[in-house]
């Protein structure tokens, strides 16, 4: 999900987009479970990409960029890795409905 909006309302628009994910991962969960799909849904906080210095971020953000997560810093994309790879095998027959958070300590609504 992509949501474009002025930078003061950047942190309304990402709650927003949380609560929509985890309402959907947990409506489609039980929609196909008796199917024997699970649903299963990854958040990430904030993850240090090529996209950020190239405009994923204003110029100033940059330097704080994933300091207000309780690690003080932001992720990298092999810290989400793991996370999808647990997922897409069988060890987790039994997780359907879940939204893991990859955040560095920031906690899910």
């Amino acid at each position: 999900m992509v949501l474009n909006c002025p930078p003061s309302e950047e942190a309304d628009a990402k709650e927003v987009a949380r609560l929509v994910e985890a309402a959907g991962c947990r409506a489609l969960a039980e929609q196909v479970a008796s199917s024997g799909i699970r649903v299963n849904a990854v958040a990430p906080g904030p993850v240090w990409t090529p996209r950020q210095p190239s405009g994923g971020q204003p110029r100033k953000k940059i330097p704080d960029f994933g300091a207000q997560a309780p690690l003080g810093r932001p992720g990298q994309p092999a810290e989400l890795a793991p996370v999808h790879v647990l997922l897409a095998s069988q060890e987790p027959s039994f997780v359907t409905g879940e939204v893991y958070g990859v955040t560095g300590g920031n906690h899910l609504p």
